[in-house]
C-alpha cells in the first residue's frame, strides 16, 4: 500500500461501508449504534467540506 492520500471519492465510499457495517452488527448484536453512526457522517461532512474549501482555493497546488 502506498502512502499517497486516497482521493476523497474513494475515503467517502470507505466511510459508507464502515456505516453499512456498523449498521449490520447493531442489527445483529441488538447494540444501539446511533453515536457511530453520526460520528461517520460527521467525518463525510468534514471531508466533503475540506474537498470543497480546497477547490475553491485560488492556487489549490
Amino acid at each position: 500500500m502506498s502512502n499517497r492520500m486516497q482521493t476523497p471519492d474513494a475515503t467517502t465510499a470507505k466511510l459508507d461501508e464502515a456505516l453499512a457495517c456498523v449498521r449490520k452488527y447493531g442489527r445483529q448484536n441488538a447494540v444501539d449504534v446511533t453515536a457511530l453512526e453520526a460520528a461517520i457522517r460527521r467525518l463525510q461532512t468534514q471531508l466533503v467540506r475540506r474537498v470543497s474549501e480546497r477547490v475553491l482555493e485560488p492556487d489549490a497546488a
